[in-house]
């Protein structure tokens, strides 16, 4: 008799308790990852971008010592796999982490079916999405009060890696066999970029919260970064700029230190956050590996460095709502929270989606942005706001095409914070931002890329271009860039925008 393991987004032998449940009763496990194309949602495929990072992140996983090769893969739909595998062998348990989607209901569907234990298992969030209610039972739509009613309760701890004896079937496939990569070589470039894999994500939380604490937790103290910042947009020289923004930055605010995360994190051109997205969301780290060490720093940290780990917790808490707004309103994917946008009509355009998509729209804030994310798999967060917002507020292009040109290129691509994320952006979501916040990408440019070193990065058309001009380059008359011309208007799009949205407000 053995148990069966199914691995999904829990790519990690770490405080996996999937992996504990399974073990528990010392038979022989069985531990699959069966790659079904079209994943949970219907009509939802995985991207690109994630399948480079899935498929390394199974490489990692199943050359592990412990694993030593036992992962069996296969390919094809959930039920079909599963069922074939109950009839080779005495089954005990069918073991996996909650997913919270349609996939946990088909896999008890299986278990019963077949008459075995089916045992869902905790490791995905934090705080179980049925547990979180209001006074009158109702979901929360509002990520504050939610916030307050989880810290409530406390996470679990992690766990430690238990003992566990695998088998190999003598059918499974190889990982090649399973076919993820993508055809063209566009994923190829992410191979100098990301280390993948359990090992990587540990890492990388390590470095992220622990570098430079010591010996550099007075210096952000004492540090006005906001007012320093209002120096060098008054400052015309470009010398005189870098050297200021050197002082500021560089000299002070050492890279992967979270003591700065509060205000680092929304600058673009420097390593102000973690990078732990992709990790988090195929399952190499456990959201409570996160929150417990951040607590333990916490514990040991003084009044002022708290905010940043609280900040940093924030987002951590964020990507919780996510899933229990997707949890609830499972349509939230592809479906407007908000009733009143879907009498939101749109201007879509082809040209101008591809210019956003492949960042030729004339404004060097968005334009770096999306060439980043084709890049390099990522963008950051501040400029994935800047971005989104341009596309459905002066492009008048539904956010749904922007959602799925994400979902295919970033490699930290998850349907619940994407989506989550696009609709707050749009105005349509649960907690949304207001109608009238349209964010004006040169000034976002001037304040979070004021030397413009995440504009020249990205746009190497600009390189030679003075600070002066760097985020309005067509206002520089002798410039020989062939950088392309603003495709829209910006304050003409804004006036448009306002007019649409006060029209939805009249709708009951």
């Amino acid at each position: 008799m053995i148990n069966i393991l199914l691995f999904t987004c829990n790519l990690r032998l770490s405080d996996n308790h999937t992996l504990n449940e399974a073990s528990k009763s010392n038979l022989p496990i069985l531990s699959l990852y069966i790659y079904d194309f079209a994943m949970y949602y219907p009509n939802f495929f995985i991207g690109e971008a994630s399948r480079w990072w899935l498929y390394n992140s199974l490489f990692s996983l199943n050359s592990d010592d412990q694993l030593n090769g036992k992962l069996n893969f296969f390919s094809g739909h959930y039920d079909i796999i599963i069922e074939k595998i109950i009839q080779k062998y005495q089954i005990n348990g069918l073991y996996w982490q909650k997913d919270y989607s349609e996939l946990d209901n088909k896999l008890i569907s299986i278990a019963k079916k077949n008459n075995i234990r089916s045992n869902p298992c905790i490791g995905k969030l934090l705080w179980e999405p049925n547990n979180i209610m209001n006074k009158n039972n109702e979901f929360y739509k509002i990520f504050t009060p939610y916030k307050t009613q989880c810290l409530k309760f406390i996470p679990n701890k992690p766990i430690t890696k238990p003992d566990f004896i695998m088998i190999r079937d003598n059918q499974t496939l190889s990982l090649d066999d399973l076919d993820i990569l993508p055809k063209n070589n566009w994923h190829k470039k992410f191979d100098k970029i990301w280390k993948v894999g359990e090992k990587s994500a540990q890492i990388k939380l390590n470095n992220f919260i622990n570098l430079y604490i010591l010996q550099n937790s007075s210096i952000l103290n004492n540090l006005s970064i906001k007012k320093d910042i209002n120096k060098i947009n008054n400052i015309k020289t470009e010398k005189n700029i870098k050297k200021l923004f050197d002082k500021i930055i560089y000299n002070n605010i050492y890279e992967d230190n979270i003591l700065g995360y509060k205000t680092l994190r929304e600058y673009p051109g420097i390593p102000g956050t973690s990078y732990l997205s992709p990790h988090i969301h195929f399952g190499e780290i456990s959201p409570h590996q996160i929150w417990w060490e951040i607590q333990n720093k916490i514990s040991h940290a003084n009044q002022n460095n708290i905010i940043h780990y609280n900040c940093f917790l924030n987002e951590i808490i964020w990507r919780e709502f996510s899933y229990y707004l997707i949890y609830h309103f499972p349509n939230l994917y592809n479906k407007n929270f908000n009733a009143k946008f879907d009498f939101w009509v749109d201007n879509y355009d082809k040209v101008k989606e591809n210019a956003w998509k492949y960042g030729t729209t004339g404004y060097p804030i968005i334009d770096a942005g999306m060439r980043q994310l084709w890049n390099t798999g990522y963008m950051h967060n501040r400029v994935r706001m800047i971005v989104s917002s341009f596309l459905v507020k002066n492009l008048f292009i539904d956010w749904r095409y922007g959602a799925e040109w994400f979902i295919d290129c970033l490699v930290d691509a998850d349907i619940a914070v994407n989506s989550n994320n696009w609709q707050w952006v749009a105005g349509c979501g649960a907690d949304a931002a207001p109608y009238f916040r349209i964010f004006n990408p040169i000034l976002q440019s001037k304040k979070f890329d004021p030397y413009g070193q995440y504009i020249k990065k990205y746009i190497p058309e600009l390189k030679n271009v003075s600070i002066e001009f760097i985020h309005e380059p067509w206002k520089e008359y002798n410039s020989s860039s062939n950088y392309p011309s603003q495709i829209i208007n910006i304050d003409e799009t804004r006036k448009i925008a306002l007019s649409k949205y006060k029209l939805l407000k009249n709708i009951n």
